[in-house]
């Protein structure tokens, strides 16, 4: 068997006297959870069945929705939703990654909750790469870092990815070193740069987080070819 358990810590709308939101589910049998994510008044999870079951924070069911593909990874912020699936085999050893962005947001003229996608494509995959992390900036700029180093922004405007930030623009020997992203804000990436032999930071390297800031791979400038 599989459960959900929710419970909040900290629920701004609650006043001294209620208790803040914490409820669970039992799910069918078979059935088990592969991921989560978390956004502002709602809840999702993927199943081993391929469901995605959407939640109000409050423990109300409200959604189900049935994925086409292996979904890989999730994250939330506010009433953005954003899936990562497996969509076909690698071509040329390059993965081969969707992703959906699904708005999450309050009903529409009172009614039920859309859950309408806003953006829909493939992910940026470097050739024999493969996805290390996804996240929302505090800003709420959807975010993809690949294990060979790059940093790749949606514009939710456009709906093309760019790169804004490579390993390799690091000073020389550090891009040999993995990071461990903590978060993004204020076009700058919070990292911590692991000691060699580490997949993960310990508590004590909390004091290590870096702030290394963005920058669109584009071509230097060659000074001689603007010499008359």
């Amino acid at each position: 068997c599989s459960y959900l358990f929710y419970k909040s810590f900290k629920d701004s709308r609650a006043v001294a006297y209620q208790k803040a939101p914490e409820w669970h589910y039992k799910l069918p049998r078979g059935e088990h959870i592969e991921s989560m994510a978390q956004g502002s008044g709602w809840v999702a999870a993927v199943t081993s069945v391929g469901y995605l079951r959407i939640f109000s924070s409050e423990g109300v069911q409200l959604a189900v929705l049935h994925q086409p593909a292996h979904i890989v990874t999730m994250t939330g912020y506010e009433n953005l939703l954003a899936l990562f699936s497996h969509d076909a085999h690698p071509i040329f050893e390059q993965q081969m990654v969707g992703f959906q962005l699904i708005d999450c947001g309050a009903p529409v003229n009172g009614g039920a909750r859309q859950f309408k996608t806003v953006h829909q494509g493939r992910a940026p995959m470097l050739r024999g790469g493969n996805l290390d992390w996804v996240g929302f900036s505090e800003e709420g700029q959807l975010l993809t870092y690949s294990d060979e180093g790059v940093l790749s922004q949606l514009s939710l405007a456009t709906g093309w990815w760019s790169p804004v930030f490579n390993i390799k623009s690091l000073p020389d020997g550090e891009y040999l070193r993995r990071i461990w992203i903590v978060g993004a804000v204020d076009n700058e990436l919070l990292a911590i740069t692991l000691p060699d032999g580490y997949d993960q930071p310990t508590p004590k390297m909390r004091q290590l987080t870096r702030r290394l800031k963005f920058a669109v791979a584009v071509i230097p400038a060659d000074p001689r070819a603007q010499e008359p």
